[in-house]
C-alpha cells in the first residue's frame, strides 16, 4: 500500500520510485543516504537551430567520446532546438545544483581540441546550465517496506 501526501492510497502489486537522486522512496525503504560526486560534471542547454545552422549537423544522435569527457547531441522540437549535454571530469566541483549557470569560455576551455562541431555547439550555448553528476546505491531487486 502507498500512501500519498495528499491522502490518496493506491494498492498495487509493484512499486518503483523513480523520484531522482534525493529518493524519498530510497529514504522510506533503506534510511538516509547521500548522493555520492562521480567526479563529472554536466553541462546542457538548448541551442537554437539558427545558431548552429552552419555546423551542417544531421538529424540523428551524436555521441562525442574523448579523453575524461564526452558530448551528446540530439535534436528536439520539431528540429528547433538541439539538445546537448557535455560531460568532464571535474573532481573539485561542490555544487550540487542542476540550475547553476555554466560559463561557456570555460565549457570551451574543457573541450578545448575537440572537433569543431563540438566547439561550436559549446560556443553557441544561450544559458547553459550545469551540475555535477552524482549516484546512490542502487536498489535491491523485490526490496520491500515494512
Amino acid at each position: 500500500m502507498a500512501r500519498f501526501e495528499n491522502g490518496v492510497a493506491a494498492e498495487a502489486d509493484l512499486l518503483i520510485g523513480a523520484d531522482g537522486i534525493h529518493s524519498r522512496v530510497r529514504h522510506l525503504l533503506f534510511g538516509p543516504e547521500r548522493p555520492r560526486f562521480t567526479g563529472c560534471v554536466a553541462w546542457r542547454g538548448l541551442v537554437p537551430a539558427e545558431r548552429i545552422a552552419g555546423l551542417g549537423i544531421e538529424v540523428a544522435s551524436h555521441n562525442w567520446m574523448g579523453p575524461d569527457a564526452h558530448c551528446v547531441h540530439y535534436w528536439v522540437s520539431g528540429g528547433r532546438l538541439m539538445n546537448v549535454v557535455c560531460v568532464a571530469e571535474h573532481g573539485d566541483w561542490t555544487s550540487e545544483s542542476w540550475t547553476d549557470k555554466g560559463d561557456v569560455a570555460d565549457i570551451l576551455a574543457r573541450f578545448e581540441g575537440w572537433h569543431p562541431i563540438v566547439r561550436g555547439l559549446i560556443g553557441a550555448f544561450p544559458r547553459p546550465s550545469s551540475g555535477r553528476c552524482t549516484t546512490a546505491q542502487p536498489c535491491r531487486a523485490g526490496a520491500t517496506a515494512v
